[in-house]
């Protein structure tokens, strides 16, 4: 898993369904909408993006939020690296485009139709970014009503930063529960098959093991990236710590 930190924060409010009406504008001629990122782009790359932005419209940063419609990432055989940025891109529902996307607009002058151009997944699964927009559509999160713990650190550096995998949580759709309100729902057995605990290690489990109710899921964080990557809640029996 490689990590791409996102220095600008997340909005945590509900997504809303790209505009039809802002599409309609864009595709016009008149207005683009369209806020751009990329993951894995070589710098030519990156400067192929701004030449195609100034000839097509829209704008490009190197940081995720929710107001990013367009994520673009290097692929082989139509598969993508899985980065922080692409499991944020399946999560809020944006439109995940190859590079062709680009060099194909850039001659044509205006930004083409995407789902030609759209990533088939990653070497965990395909169709992920399909069913996470979708889903956007749809207005349908894929972890609405679960409730998630991150317990300990996170340091390990084949592992994403806490904070990026709280944003992917809380992107999807989930509540993030604090250590003591973890503890309060567990004492008050309230909702338990709802709560996910999320650790790096065992280890860091081990102070709080005791008094997990068997109701209560532990698991690694590979739960969570795999989930949003086939936009499916998978049997957290299957990562359990």
């Amino acid at each position: 898993m490689v990590s791409e930190s996102s220095k600008t924060p997340l909005h945590q409010g509900p997504l809303q369904p790209r505009s039809t009406k802002a599409r309609r504008r864009q595709r016009s001629g008149t207005v683009c909408t369209f806020q751009l990122t990329h993951s894995t782009l070589t710098e030519p790359q990156k400067c192929a993006i701004e030449q195609a932005c100034t000839l097509a419209g829209g704008k490009i940063t190197p940081h995720f939020h929710t107001r990013i419609t367009h994520l673009i990432t290097n692929t082989e055989n139509n598969i993508a690296q899985r980065t922080i940025k692409y499991i944020q891109a399946i999560a809020c529902g944006i439109w995940i485009v190859n590079f062709d996307w680009v060099t194909e607009s850039r001659a044509a002058r205006r930004w083409l139709p995407e789902e030609p151009f759209e990533v088939s997944g990653d070497h965990f699964s395909l169709h992920g970014p399909r069913l996470g927009r979708l889903a956007r559509e749809q207005n349908r999160l894929l972890l609405a009503g679960h409730k998630l713990h991150f317990q300990g650190a996170f340091l390990h550096p084949a592992c994403p930063p806490k904070r990026e995998l709280e944003q992917v949580g809380v992107l999807c759709g989930a509540v993030l529960l604090t250590e003591q309100e973890l503890m309060a729902h567990i004492k008050q057995a309230k909702d338990l098959p709802s709560i996910t605990i999320i650790v790096e290690t065992t280890n860091q489990i081990q102070s709080v093991l005791p008094l997990i109710p068997a109701e209560v899921s532990a698991v690694t964080p590979r739960w969570l990236l795999d989930c949003v990557s086939c936009f499916k809640v998978l049997d957290p029996n299957c990562y359990a710590v």
